[in-house]
Order: structure tokens, then C-alpha cells, then sequence
């Protein structure tokens, strides 16, 4: 089996092989699916964007780098409620539980990881990426 990522999980037994999945716990089952996706020619389509590299920037900035609800929208807590002001300027107030529920909606499973972390868009030198935003990734 080729070393891969995948495989590396795989043989640690940190994948969740369940459900619709289930066969998969079979090596000879993974394997045969590995093969089948390397036999596969995969064709991206990716279109030149139209305002340049520096505005898919932008757009992915705003997706990859926000929070489930800032600081600054958090109007009141209390026993009975959280109050709190939605993106559209109004103010909405919800029992405790119901507001931890919504929350917690936006919190990452165990060994998830946030994409601004990694890859083209990680904060690891802003200006020396500045320069090669233009360049072809690959």
C-alpha cells in the first residue's frame, strides 16, 4: 500500500469507518477503492478569475477567516437569556441552552483544523506571499 496520508490513518485506525463506510475496514475493501481513484484521471476546471489572483484572495478571505459570533455582537447574558445583534443590525435574544446549541454548531469536530491555518492562505509571512499571489500554484 502506497504510504500516503490516508493510508498512514488508515493503518493507525484513526479513520471512522462506519456506517455507509463500514466495508472499508477491510484492507483488501480500502485498497481496492485506492486503486480505483489512482487509475482515475482527475480534470480540475478552474477558470482565470476575472479581477486577478489578488481578488480570489479577497473572496476566500472572507469565508476562511470568520467566527460562528464576535465579541463585539454580544449585547447581554443572564440567567434567562443571551442577547445578541445579527448581522442584519437587529437584536435577538435566546434562552441559554438554545444559544449554546447554535454556537456550538460552528465549533470544529476533535482533530479538525481551520483551513486559514494551512496551505496558500496560512499567516506565516503576509508580505513575502504578497509578491507571489499572481504566480501559478503549481
Amino acid at each position: 500500500m502506497k504510504r500516503t496520508p490516508l493510508t498512514r490513518e488508515y493503518t493507525a485506525g484513526r479513520l471512522d469507518l462506519t456506517g455507509a463506510c463500514a466495508e472499508l475496514a477491510d484492507p483488501r475493501a480500502f485498497v481496492r477503492l485506492k486503486q480505483q481513484l489512482y487509475r482515475h484521471d482527475w480534470v480540475i476546471y478552474a477558470k482565470r478569475p476575472f479581477a486577478g489572483a489578488s481578488q480570489v484572495f479577497r473572496y476566500l478571505g472572507r469565508y476562511t477567516h470568520r467566527v460562528g459570533l464576535s465579541n463585539h455582537r454580544l449585547l447581554a447574558a443572564d440567567a434567562t437569556g443571551v442577547r445578541f445583534a445579527t448581522k442584519l443590525g437587529r437584536s435577538v435574544c435566546l434562552p441559554p441552552d438554545e444559544f449554546i446549541r447554535r454556537f456550538l454548531l460552528h465549533v470544529l469536530p476533535a482533530r479538525f483544523v481551520k483551513i486559514r491555518h494551512f496551505g496558500v492562505l496560512a499567516y506565516f509571512a503576509p508580505k513575502k506571499r504578497a509578491g507571489n499571489k499572481s504566480r501559478p500554484l503549481w
